[in-house]
């Protein structure tokens, strides 16, 4: 089972997230790097997530962010936020409906409010929006990123956040970040509000201090093959972070759009591997054999609809029913 993510909810959370682009894909251009920064921002905006520090390169993204308890967002600013990540004619639809339809300006304002101050919310918010991006500039189909995306909630001390901040500047190949698109670029050439992040994030007064804490972090972090200690978290809100996790684990994996999505995933994985068994030390495979292992759990135990069961049936779906193997299962395939 691929790891439980922990998020907090009804309070201020800090994460850590990153995620690469597939491995058969070439390095993103420079107009693709900052085609993803500029997403990463107005996602940000309009979930009202805040950055810390962030960074892309070449084969992917890394940022240290805070996320706050839902709050009150008035009209005004509920249509500014609609109109910056889903265009002018959602706004105005927003704004008319509040006019003329309260129940309607209700049910649309449920809806754009759901996906604010969730860290789960703003990766799904620009990861898919970029992957059209990336998709359409080569004109290809398929996956872009290599997993969903890694958080790691955090203690939000200056220690924990400046050893993040370094190890996030340093992925994924180890190397200090040098390139034009982060934000320690930005506060180098003087960016005053990537500054004041950068003095908030380590818990100095002065710039200086600031940049000489971090360039300690990122020299010690270049040298670490795992990443750093998260800190200490109550463990009565980890323990509460993990149930709810696996319920929203369990569910997402249950919804029809999720299903087909694993099937099509596992149709496409066998048909360019040959073969049904993955790989090992390929965490980016987690995801869909999970999936691959519930499905021979709903199956043996007579769990699965109809429909499901014909389309795992159509496609030779490896598993043993009734202690029988499957249909033009030749040879057991290990997952």
């Amino acid at each position: 089972m691929r790891e439980l993510r922990l998020m907090l909810e009804g309070e201020v959370a800090l994460y850590a997230i990153s995620n690469e682009i597939a491995l058969d894909l070439p390095d993103l251009s420079l107009e693709a790097q900052e085609e993803l920064v500029e997403l990463m921002a107005d996602a940000a905006e309009y979930c009202g997530v805040e950055r810390l520090c962030w960074h892309v390169t070449p084969r992917g993204y890394g940022a240290l962010v805070r996320v706050y308890p839902p709050g009150e967002v008035d009209e005004a600013e509920l249509s500014r936020r609609v109109a910056l990540w889903y265009g002018d004619d959602a706004a105005e639809a927003l704004v008319s409906a509040g006019v003329k339809e309260r129940k309607k300006f209700v049910s649309l304002s449920k809806g754009y409010l759901k996906k604010m101050h969730s860290i789960l919310e703003y990766a799904r918010l620009f990861q898919p929006r970029f992957s059209r991006y990336s998709n359409r500039q080569h004109g290809r189909r398929g996956l872009v990123w290599r997993q969903r995306f890694r958080s790691y909630l955090l203690e939000d001390s200056p220690e924990v956040r400046t050893r993040f901040a370094g190890y996030l500047h340093t992925r994924p190949h180890g190397e200090p970040d040098t390139g034009v698109f982060s934000s320690l670029f930005l506060a180098d050439s003087g960016d005053s509000s990537c500054r004041k992040a950068y003095r908030e994030l380590t818990g100095m007064r002065s710039w200086e201090s600031a940049r000489s804490c971090l360039g300690e972090a990122v020299a010690e972090m270049a040298a670490r093959v795992v990443r750093p200690s998260c800190g200490e978290v109550d463990d009565k809100k980890i323990e509460s972070a993990r149930k709810r996790s696996r319920r929203r684990q369990k569910k997402a994996l249950l919804t029809d759009a999720a299903w087909m999505g694993f099937y099509d995933a596992y149709q496409t994985f066998v048909a360019t591997n040959g073969s049904a068994r993955f790989p090992k030390n390929a965490p980016h495979y987690d995801g869909l054999r999970y999936w691959v292992q519930m499905q021979r759990t709903y199956l043996k135990r007579g769990r699965l609809g109809t429909r499901r069961r014909e389309l795992l049936e159509s496609i030779s779906f490896p598993v043993y029913v009734n202690g029988q193997r499957a249909p033009g299962d030749e040879s057991p395939h290990a997952v």
